[in-house]
């Protein structure tokens, strides 16, 4: 007891019932500020996902919220493949609403270039020649067939195209280099299921045949086997599992 001796201990005898609940709305007031921060709610993984995908490193808080009259940032800093294209797709979407508010395409792009920062920022600034800029922002597209009257510019596009071939190494057709990572996938033990699940969605549906017989067929061979044949066992009728009937949900329970 003589270590308490000193200290201006407060109990709650010494409190009205009046001053008390005032006193409990103030400690209140003083933890409001915490309450509509978002809290970060996402898988931890036994292992880290792969380098493409890197879905424990992915923003919580993202804008998906966008005004056609207003400038948004845009950066890439350190992010992975999997995010950058999530970026991109975000600008996307700020070009639709922009247009939707009858702005013009090459406006759009415009208004895209002047909220990068960082690397994106440097990449426009400096790496890019004038007459590179230029090509991209006066670009045009025209249907097969179609008159001259119907050129219409497609300087957002072409910007996306670009920041994705310099940024994540690849444009084109990709789907052989995905077939290869998702044949060599496997889940070794139950542990792991989760990483396994999402890591191979997140791959197969990068793919044209993404709702194809095989590659339902081949999320289940990935499993270790004890726990493959039990889900076999279950989608099996009449000897036969008809994989075109079931979803990857269906799968995987």
């Amino acid at each position: 007891m003589d270590a308490l001796k000193g200290l201006k201990i407060s109990t709650l005898t010494e409190f009205s019932e009046e001053n008390y609940h005032e006193e409990v709305r103030d400690q209140i007031s003083k933890l409001s500020k915490w309450a509509d921060k978002p809290t970060q709610r996402k898988y931890y993984y036994p292992r880290p996902t792969p380098q493409d995908v890197l879905i424990e490193e992915q923003e919580y808080i993202v804008n998906n919220s966008y005004s056609g009259k207003m400038i948004y940032e845009w950066n890439i800093d350190g992010q992975s493949e999997g995010q950058i294209y999530n970026t991109v797709h975000r600008m996307l979407m700020y070009s639709t609403i922009c247009k939707n508010n009858n702005n013009s395409i090459k406006t759009i792009a415009g208004m895209i270039i002047s909220g990068f920062t960082g690397q994106l920022k440097g990449w426009w600034d400096n790496y890019l020649s004038q007459p590179d800029k230029d090509k991209i922002l006066n670009s045009i597209k025209q249907e097969e067939g179609a008159s001259t009257s119907n050129i219409e510019s497609n300087a957002v596009y072409t910007l996306i195209v670009n920041i994705i071939e310099h940024f994540t190494g690849r444009w084109s057709e990709d789907s052989e280099n995905i077939k290869t990572l998702l044949q060599n996938l496997r889940c070794r033990t139950l542990t792991s299921f989760r990483w396994y699940k999402d890591t191979f969605l997140c791959r197969v549906m990068e793919l044209p045949e993404a709702n194809s017989s095989h590659w339902k067929s081949k999320f289940i061979d990935g499993l270790p086997y004890l726990f493959a044949e039990r889900i076999r066992s279950k989608l099996r009728i009449d000897g036969v599992i008809n994989y075109d009937s079931y979803t990857y949900e269906n799968v995987e329970n």
